[in-house]
């Protein structure tokens, strides 16, 4: 059998003078000792993460809210440190405070204080948080309806490389709302979203295709979009609202 190279010369040594140790005995010993030095390593960056967040690092309180949040802990102490974060100007953090109300996590819905920390995030350049005030003007949740604001929105998410912006972007453009109606630009956009495995943009990329809007018809090319889509098991839907965290 081949000696393991994650084994130290240490354990090589015993090796050598216990013939009698099976090989498999050492492999499992050694396998138990790495992951117990992971689990170690784990229990240090966590230490260094609260210490770092009780020290005012925008960054650790953010990630240490983030990880109480999806470790199950206490989630009012996971906002409470995500909020910190976003008062120190955290993009992330502020994204993160505008997703907490928006989904009622933790605090009641309230889409007016979700529009306020969005907006802030999104003005300091967040994309997630562009996508999300760009939703919010749209179905006019918290803020009065605004499709020309919203595609404002989407366009500078979408120019970032978020998925869900480009496919709203695509979708304004096909319905001419909010912006000049453009088949072309629309079948853009949803080909950015697309390339990034986003499957309501297959899908809306595969429709083009199929009646031949905005790109020629081609059946062949529209069944390939079609099975892509397909074949992307818990796919978002064109109507769910993506609150992102961070």
């Amino acid at each position: 059998m081949r000696i393991p190279v994650a084994l130290s010369l240490s354990v090589l040594l015993v090796l050598l003078v216990l013939p009698g140790r099976s090989w498999a005995n050492m492999e499992q010993k050694e396998a138990t000792r790495l992951k117990d030095q992971s689990l170690k390593k784990n229990r240090l960056d966590l230490y260094d993460l609260r210490s770092a967040a009780h020290g005012g690092d925008p960054w650790a309180e953010n990630e240490y809210g983030i990880f109480l949040l999806q470790s199950g802990q206490v989630e009012s102490k996971a906002f409470s440190w995500v909020h910190k974060a976003a008062q120190h100007g955290l993009s992330a953090a502020q994204n993160n405070v505008g997703a907490f109300y928006a989904r009622g996590l933790v605090v009641r819905k309230d889409f007016t204080r979700a529009a306020k920390w969005f907006r802030l995030a999104a003005i300091n350049g967040n994309a997630n948080a562009q996508y999300s005030l760009g939703m919010l003007y749209l179905r006019g949740w918290g803020v009065p309806v605004d499709p020309g604001r919203a595609a404002k929105w989407f366009q500078k998410g979408s120019l970032q490389g978020q998925a869900s912006s480009q496919y709203q972007l695509g979708l304004l453009y096909r319905k001419g709302k909010g912006v000049q109606k453009d088949w072309a630009r629309s079948v853009q956009w949803f080909r950015e979203a697309a390339r990034q495995d986003f499957s309501p943009a297959e899908q809306a990329l595969a429709v083009a295709y199929t009646r031949g809007v905005g790109v020629p018809k081609d059946p062949a090319i529209a069944r390939k979009w079609f099975q892509k889509a397909s074949r992307q098991a818990g796919r978002p839907s064109q109507f769910e609202v993506q609150w992102a965290f961070e």
